[in-house]
């Protein structure tokens, strides 16, 4: 395993070396072949339906009770 290529799952890094969460699987085919993408620290690259997509984490909504 690579820094550039990580396993599935096992999260990844940018290129300034900053590791990141990785998705499980593409959000549009379904496939698991997901790599970083070097042009957002957010990025993924699916390389079974060439698309690009971003992750974010906007944040946590709690109840009312909460």
């Amino acid at each position: 395993m690579s820094a550039n290529h990580p396993e599935r799952g096992t999260g990844g890094f940018d290129g300034a070396g900053e590791q990141r969460a990785a998705p499980q699987y593409c959000p549009y085919c379904g496939d698991e072949d997901l790599r970083p993408e070097p042009s957002s620290h957010r990025a993924w690259n699916c390389r079974a339906c060439a698309r690009v997509f971003e992750v974010s984490f906007i944040g946590l909504k709690l109840g009312a009770g909460a």
